[in-house]
Parts: structure tokens; sequence; C-alpha cells
């Protein structure tokens, strides 16, 4: 599907994962790109299992939790995630999947950068009111300082 998606042949796809996928192992990182079921998915590794949240970690996250002031996170900005099933989503900490963006494989992948919602999202976080969406909302990147009162 990814090879599809890029237009390139699968075995040049197939290569350039494996490649990245030993360079992750080879430099030691948290987490390991492998091949599974006939796709690629990433996984933390096992020596880091206890460190990350998880969706089920993610929801006890406290509603008035400390995040970080001023926070704006870059993600909506700078990428998008593709699911295997080639959802795209403003980033990969929608773990409900309940926000999509578009499909890969039914639209226009630039059509879906320059989408609304895309859009709706960006501004959120432009104005300082990312907490506005029930995604972000739940996302542990902007832990550290206290939500506005508003936001509650």
């Amino acid at each position: 599907m990814l090879a599809q998606v890029l237009s390139e042949p699968v075995p040049a796809v197939t290569e350039a994962l494996q490649a990245l996928s030993g360079e992750y192992t080879e430099a030691k990182r948290g987490f390991d790109l492998r091949e599974v079921a006939g796709g690629w998915r990433l996984y933390t590794r096992e020596e880091y299992a206890d460190l990350v949240g998880t969706p089920e970690s993610m929801a006890l996250i406290p509603p008035d939790r400390k995040v970080i002031d001023q926070f704006r996170c870059p993600d909506p900005f700078q990428r998008m995630a593709l699911f295997v099933n080639g959802d795209l989503f403003g980033c990969c900490s929608d773990h409900g999947r309940e926000y999509p963006w578009g499909n890969a494989l039914q639209d226009d992948v630039g059509a879906v950068w320059r989408s609304e919602v895309a859009s709706r999202l960006r501004d959120l976080h432009r104005q300082g009111r990312w907490y506005d969406h029930p995604a972000c909302r739940a996302c542990g990147l902007a832990s550290v300082a206290r939500l506005p009162a508003t936001a509650a």
C-alpha cells in the first residue's frame, strides 16, 4: 500500500524500509520498525516499554494537568500521520483514530493537507487554543503548566 501511495516499486520501498529498520536498531532508538502481516509498523522496543504512554494511560491524564505555557505543537504544520489503511491524521496521537483528515488511497494528499479540517486544527494551534481539539487535549506532548481556566 505504501508503494502504491508513493508510486514506487514494492521492492524499492521494501528495501528502503528494511534499511531504515536497520538504522533504528543500530542507533538503539526507543522504537523498532518491523514488517508485520505484509505491512510495516513501529513498535516500542521492549526495554523502553515502561516509559511509553499507551492510549489507555493517555485517558488517565487529568483534565487540569500541567501543560507547557504557550504550547504550540509543530505536527499539524509539518507532517501528517499515515495509517496502514490509508487514513491521514494531523498527528499520530489520535490513538482512537477519531479525527481523520482524509485517506491517501481515496483523496489527493495535497488536497488533504490544504483541507478545511487541517486548516481548522492549525488555526486552533496558532490561536493557542489547541486544547479545544479532543485529540490534542488528550496528547501528553503539552504536559508541564496548567490548562487555561476556559478550557475546563
